[in-house]
């Protein structure tokens, strides 16, 4: 039994670093573009079973002018030409984040990272097609790089 606050800071700071690096090191099965609505959609597949515990990733990098940005991600998941999934978020509201650069020049800001945004299980083995939409309500926004990364959990 621990019986001390630095014991028990200890266990919990230990598990913390498990559960990141567990996520860190989950294996990428699939990498999709976004796509803005009403544009024909990227699309790619990856086979997944019953069980997998699959982390979604946003890697982006765009700039905006303003003070603030809001995104909003629809990742949609089909499985036998049937939806199977919706999931919604923000990419960047993030549980855990990589390489993350942020700068701001008067009121132009460019950001990149890597960002994990949500986990689903799957119910059902299968051939999975992976479609995601980015919208953004900034005409000032503009995009290099924003992609929806599916890495399975080991």
């Amino acid at each position: 039994m621990i019986t001390t606050k630095k014991g028990l800071f200890l266990l919990i700071t230990g598990a913390l670093l498990l559960t990141a690096c567990a996520d860190m090191n989950a294996k990428e099965i699939l990498r999709v573009k976004m796509s803005k609505p009403g544009y024909l959609p990227s699309y790619s597949f990856a086979r997944m079973k019953k069980g997998d515990k699959i982390a979604i990733w946003s890697d982006m990098d765009f700039s905006y002018t303003g003070s603030r940005i809001e995104l909003d991600v629809q990742v949609e998941l089909y499985l036998k030409d049937s939806l199977y999934e919706t999931i919604e978020f923000s990419p960047t509201r993030k549980s855990l984040t990589l390489n993350e650069v942020k700068e701001t020049e008067g009121s132009r800001t460019n950001w990149k990272f890597s960002g994990k945004n949500e986990e689903i299980v799957i119910k059902e083995d299968g051939n999975y097609k992976c479609i995601a939409y980015l919208k953004s309500p900034k005409i000032s926004f503009r995009s290099k790089k924003a992609e929806i990364v599916l890495k399975r959990k080991k």
